[in-house]
């Protein structure tokens, strides 16, 4: 029986480089997209070399942090693609091959040859991600895959925003470059630390789904990879690894060689599962509301008046990776029979209709965060247009959250402070119920457009009245 080949860490990294060698020369695939040539750095910029880019071990991390090693190792390997002319092996292939040499097909000696042949890289990049002491240190190397040499290494401390933000991965690829000899322009150097928030957020969706795919977390993979992909950042491994998980879900190949009925079933009934869980902790809206107050009632006696914000849902990557995942199920003609319509009908509505309510929580305060007014609730609302079991669009319909406040404290500085917020399901008596409050994974957005200008315009909205339709 053969020995199953589990290669983690630093014994990953030595079998490689004993695998590796023997491809002196050979050049890796180049990555989509394209490079920045000069004037971003002097002189070849390391042309003629190949890397490929490992995932750092991470030690001590939480299992909300686990996602950050893949986010080290995407930032490093788009920084070497564009600011050096080395040839990165792209990580998707780097995954596949990974675990055909984790799957137990090989003997250790077999998958060392094996791995040898699929990476022909000449130098790895790898290290680790240490949490500890109320930080973090990342520790980096460069080795020479023919000599075992360390061409270029790294160690240093970060804090979390720091690494939120890449300027703490930013500052170890700039040091690693150096040391390979491709030292940055004032230009290049500008370039590398001048990521914008759309590029950091869609890199970080794209570490995130890369982490769930590894898990096999499919819902969590579908849902960050089509975030990824909807932020438009120019990610073309968000692009791929999207289109591919959208085929296997879309046909009905979710699981690894179903040939039977009663399979297909249960891999849809596990995905269902999964889905149910995630889309309750992580919704598929945003909320916005406009931090113009519109007056109502004054009392003259006791000097207060009523302010009304208008607050509404906004769909979001998560409602169009619902969308895809409910459709593909419907469009396996089998919802029915396999018994799995109360899964469909959960996730679009709480109360097992076509009405999506999500409950908000929120107190006034100044613009200096003092408090103004007890905490008020609402519902937001939005409808399901289902036709044939396909989802076609939804409607959405704004809401409003009043306050009463002492009318010489009213000023233009006023925002809303939220508490709580989460999907609404019947209840005892179909009294309202909010299971789980999921504010901190519910972006909140303020705006100065009231709900009609707000969505004018958008991609795929269309203004009727007091609705809104969007169109899948």
């Amino acid at each position: 029986m053969k020995k199953t080949w589990l290669l983690a860490g630093a014994a990953l990294l030595t079998a490689i480089l004993s695998a590796c060698a023997s491809n002196e020369g050979t050049r890796a695939p180049a990555p989509a997209g394209g490079r920045r040539a000069a004037p971003y750095y002097t002189g070849d910029g390391g042309k003629g070399m190949s890397l490929a880019v490992l995932t750092p071990t991470g030690n001590g991390l939480s299992q909300a942090e686990n996602y950050l090693p893949a986010l080290v190792q995407g930032v490093l390997a788009g920084d070497f693609t564009k600011f050096s002319e080395i040839e990165i092996f792209d990580r998707q292939n780097l995954d596949k091959i990974v675990a055909e040499m984790e799957s137990g097909l090989y003997t250790e000696s077999e998958g060392v040859v094996k791995y040898g042949e699929k990476v022909p890289a000449r130098y790895l990049l790898s290290g680790e991600l240490v949490k500890g002491g109320g930080g973090y240190v990342i520790k980096l190397a460069v080795s020479d895959t023919k000599t075992g040499e360390t061409k270029a290494s790294y160690s240093g401390s970060a804090d979390r925003q720091s690494i939120d933000d890449f300027s703490a991965i930013k500052k170890a690829s700039e040091e690693l470059l150096a040391q390979l000899g491709i030292h940055l322009s004032n230009a290049g150097k500008q370039a590398l630390y001048g990521t914008g928030t759309k590029a950091i957020a869609a890199e970080t969706a794209l570490a995130r789904g890369v982490n769930a795919q590894r898990g096999g977390s499919t819902v969590a993979a579908f849902n960050y990879l089509t975030e990824a992909a909807f932020l438009n950042a120019g990610l073309p491994e968000a692009d791929a690894r999207l289109a591919a998980l959208t085929r296997h879900i879309e046909t009905g190949d979710i699981g690894d060689g179903i040939r039977n009925d009663i399979a297909r079933r249960s891999a849809w009934k596990d995905l269902l599962e999964e889905a149910l869980v995630f889309y309750e902790e992580h919704p598929p809206f945003d909320v916005v509301y406009r931090n113009v107050p519109e007056r109502g009632n004054v009392n003259y006696e006791k000097n207060t008046a009523e302010l009304s914000f208008q607050i509404w849902l906004e769909s979001n990557a998560r409602c169009l990776a619902l969308h895809k995942l409910l459709n593909s199920l419907s469009a396996t003609g089998k919802m029915e029979e396999w018994q799995l319509r109360n899964y469909f009908s959960t996730m679009l509505s709480g109360y097992g209709n076509n009405w999506y309510y999500f409950a908000v929580e929120a107190e006034l305060l100044d613009g200096a965060g003092n408090y103004l007014d007890a905490d008020k609730d609402t519902r937001l609302e939005a409808e399901w247009w289902v036709n044939n079991n396909i989802i076609r669009k939804l409607t959405l319909r704004a809401s409003s959250l009043s306050f009463t406040v002492d009318a010489q404290k009213i000023n233009g500085a006023l925002q809303l402070g939220f508490k709580a917020a989460g999907m609404q399901h019947k209840g005892q008596w179909n009294q309202p119920v909010r299971k789980k409050n999921v504010l901190d994974n519910t972006l909140i957005k303020a705006t100065d457009k009231t709900f009609q200008e707000y969505f004018s315009g958008k991609r795929n909205y269309e203004v009727r009245r007091d609705d809104v339709y969007y169109a899948f």
